[in-house]
């Protein structure tokens, strides 16, 4: 991905959000930090009437106390109406047991695997058998990254460029940061058993993902929660003023 695939998403007439109200339902992904240059990143999204994912809510934790984290967290599902988060459980075990006390499956943790033909799998068992105590689902990390990147790349037949995700970028300052993480993902071609070929997706070292890693686990989120009716949001992102001054046209 590069920056003008990035710059294209975004909407200068709207700030983040502070809430999201009933009926509206949002999703989450969280990635928790883990490594000096990494920071826990929460990531809330919803539908627009166009089908567009809009970034409603974003925040990166300079607090790394991990308890204090999920108490922010908790405040959060609610207030934004959260119907499904995905968070991953691989730094963050204890993390997700804590919110699934609160909030059982609505928050699903997340284990990456390699599996294309299967890309995303709830599961109970770890690999030895044994039953997980934990709601945890198991994705293929390319399939998802893929599905993330196809999103945002997206074109109309004339080959103009019509992303299906919305930055909302008036406050320019608290958003702007997340485009390094989504333009350090590098793309490498490897070989499986059998010799089918599968994209790896990596970072360099010292350049975090972070943000981008939770728009995925939202996406991821969104498809574990079609099992449960969706509201379409239709109206939620037409900025204040905007109908009067149509009309005055």
């Amino acid at each position: 991905m590069i920056d003008e695939d990035m710059l294209a998403c975004r909407d200068f007439r709207l700030r983040l959000m502070e809430h999201l109200d009933p009926p509206y339902q949002s999703y989450a992904g969280i990635d928790w930090g883990e490594g000096e240059h990494a920071f826990t990143v929460i990531w809330i999204q919803a539908r627009d009437d166009k089908g567009r994912w809009v970034l409603m809510y974003l925040h990166k934790f300079d607090d790394r106390d991990p308890m204090k984290q999920v108490e922010v967290i908790s405040r959060l599902i609610p207030l934004f109406n959260v119907k499904q988060a995905v968070a991953d459980v691989g730094y963050g075990a204890v993390q997700v047991s804590e919110l699934q006390k609160k909030f059982g499956s609505r928050v699903m943790g997340c284990q990456y695997v390699r599996r294309p033909e299967l890309p995303l799998e709830p599961t109970h068992i770890d690999d030895g058998g044994q039953r997980i105590a934990q709601a945890i689902v198991n994705a293929d990390r390319s399939f998802w990254i893929e599905t993330a990147i196809q999103i945002i790349k997206q074109r109309d037949q004339a080959g103009n460029r019509v992303p299906g995700l919305v930055l909302l970028w008036k406050d320019r300052a608290e958003i702007e940061w997340i485009i390094d993480h989504f333009t350090c993902i590098e793309m490498e071609e490897q070989e499986m058993v059998g010799g089918k070929k599968y994209h790896h997706y990596t970072h360099s070292e010292g350049q975090p993902d972070d943000a981008f890693q939770t728009f995925v686990y939202a996406l991821i989120a969104d498809a574990i929660g079609r099992i449960r009716p969706e509201l379409v949001v239709t109206d939620l992102f037409t900025p204040l003023g905007e109908e009067e001054e149509d009309d005055d046209e």
